[in-house]
C-alpha cells in the first residue's frame, strides 16, 4: 500500500513548467552558443522554450540550441565589405586608435538598428510570438532589440 501511495504521489504531483522566449541575435558564435546552452538547460528542466534568432552575421550558422524550438529570421540587407568582417579579430585590434573603435561601434549599431526595425515591423512574426503567450523572456544584453520585442508582444517578465 505504501508503494502504491508513493507511485501515485509521483504521478499526481504537478510540475511547474513555463513558456520561455530566448532572443539570440546571430552576432557571434560565443554569444549564440552561450544563450543556446541556457535554452537547452531550460528545456532539460521541463520548460517549453522557443529561441528566436534574427540573422546579423551570415557566417554564424548555428542557432546555439539542440533542444529548443527555433524561429529564425533571415536578414534582408547587404553588409558592406568592411562591415561583413567587423567581428574578425575584435579582441586583438589596436584599441589605441579611438576612431577605429568608434567606427566599429557605429557600424554595429547601424546593423542592429536595421535588423531590429525589420523585426519590429514584421507583424506576422510578432503575431506568431504573441500567440505563444510566453511567461518569460531572456535576451542578449548586447542588443536591446530583444526587450523591444518583449514589449511589443506584451511580455512583461524578462531578464537579460
Amino acid at each position: 500500500m505504501l508503494i502504491l501511495a508513493i507511485l501515485l504521489t509521483t504521478v499526481i504531483v504537478p510540475s511547474i513548467s513555463h513558456k520561455i522566449l530566448v532572443y539570440i541575435p546571430k552576432m557571434g558564435h560565443s554569444h549564440v552558443n552561450f544563450l543556446g546552452h541556457i535554452a537547452d538547460t531550460l528545456v532539460q528542466a521541463g520548460h517549453d522554450v522557443v529561441v528566436y534568432t534574427p540573422e546579423y552575421d551570415r557566417r554564424v550558422k548555428t542557432n546555439g540550441t539542440k533542444l529548443a524550438r527555433t524561429i529564425t529570421r533571415a536578414n534582408n540587407f547587404t553588409l558592406s565589405a568592411d562591415a561583413e568582417h567587423l567581428s574578425d579579430n575584435a579582441w586583438i585590434r589596436n584599441g589605441e586608435d579611438i576612431s577605429e573603435v568608434y567606427y566599429m561601434i557605429a557600424k554595429i549599431a547601424t546593423i542592429q538598428q536595421v535588423v531590429c526595425e525589420g523585426t519590429l515591423s514584421d507583424e506576422k512574426l510578432l503575431a506568431r510570438l504573441r500567440a505563444e503567450k510566453f511567461d518569460l523572456g531572456i535576451s542578449e544584453v548586447l542588443s536591446c532589440c530583444g526587450f523591444a520585442i518583449f514589449e511589443k508582444i506584451g511580455l512583461k517578465k524578462y531578464i537579460g
